[in-house]
Formats: C-alpha cells, sequence, structure tokens
C-alpha cells in the first residue's frame, strides 16, 4: 500500500506525469494507491475511486465515472455543490 498527500504539488509537468503514469502502473499491478489532494484536476486523471472528504466527514464516494456523471461534471464542481461552496472566502 502507497499513501501520499498532495504528491504533484510542487512538480513540473514531466514530473506530474511521471508521478500518474507510476501510481497508474502500481495500481494496475494490483497494488493499492491511497492519494489525497485538493488538486481535484490531477486527481480526477489518476483515480479510479474517490471519496469526498470536507472538514473530517465522508461527503460522498463511489467511482469516478458515478461521481462526475461521467465526465459531466467535474470533481471541483462536486465538491462545491457538496459543500455549498463553504470553503470560498
Amino acid at each position: 500500500m502507497l499513501i501520499l498527500d498532495e504528491p504533484a504539488n510542487g512538480l513540473d509537468p514531466h514530473g506530474i506525469r511521471w508521478l500518474r503514469e507510476t501510481l497508474r502502473d502500481l495500481a494496475a499491478d494490483g497494488k493499492a494507491v491511497l492519494v489525497s489532494s485538493h488538486q481535484l484536476d490531477e486527481v480526477s486523471r489518476m483515480a479510479d475511486d474517490v471519496v469526498v472528504i470536507d472538514r473530517g466527514h465522508v461527503l460522498r464516494q463511489g467511482t469516478l465515472a458515478e461521481l462526475t456523471g461521467n465526465g459531466e461534471t467535474s470533481l471541483e464542481d462536486l465538491f462545491l455543490e457538496l459543500t455549498d461552496g463553504k470553503g470560498i472566502r
């Protein structure tokens, strides 16, 4: 099992692509990979399953396709909808 918190922070585009491909390869090999991130666009490019958490509470969980309506909405829009934009100040 690999657990990462904000792994793409500070990486250049090459590093981000390497990270994404490496994590996908590990998952394809049957390894468990857990990524915690606020970079929801990047999460949507690498995750199969998503748990939306706000202030320690699980708001929604499921496959990326289920939560985004097969791409009809973004993870960012979903998060803001679920939290009523509470994070915006």
